[in-house]
């Protein structure tokens, strides 16, 4: 599913790629962020959505990590590979919140680790501050760890 249409403006949109096996789950976060100016392609499952990433130009990733079959943190090494250096920034969403999950997800090259239900506002912030820095106007906000989120 394709969420391409925005409704509100943001200086730096952000194409982002949601998945998680829930599509309940899985359309409110591509609704979520299209709702603050950016495009959300959501995928039910890690091997379409690695399928769509290698086509096309992600700037962020949304992953579940307890998905059947590829996890989301094989599905977060899988998408580093891909992304063949370039800026990407990876997000783990998911109902694992303890240390050793996020151990695992930095690991395996996420970004930051949010567990469900997550901030919305440390969301939002998170994503306009890697606009900007994209944008070239800041800093990478992996650097700030900021809520101790960063894995």
């Amino acid at each position: 599913m394709t969420i391409t249409a925005t409704t509100a403006t943001t200086p730096y949109p952000l194409k982002i790629l949601c998945v998680d096996d829930n599509a309940d789950a899985a359309r409110t976060m591509g609704f979520m962020v299209r709702l603050w100016g950016h495009e959300a392609d959501v995928y039910l499952g890690p091997g379409t959505a690695m399928d769509a990433f290698a086509a096309g130009h992600f700037d962020v990733a949304l992953l579940d990590i307890g998905m059947p079959g590829m996890g989301g943190w094989e599905l977060a090494r899988r998408l580093r590979k891909l992304a063949a250096g370039r800026k990407v920034l990876l997000i783990a969403v998911t109902a694992y919140g303890d240390a050793e999950a996020r151990r695992r997800s930095g690991d395996a090259g996420v970004d930051y680790h949010f567990a469900k239900p997550i901030d919305p506002v440390e969301l939002r912030r998170l994503l306009a501050e890697f606009a900007e820095r994209l944008s070239g106007a800041e800093n990478d906000p992996a650097e700030s760890n900021a809520a101790g989120q960063g894995v």
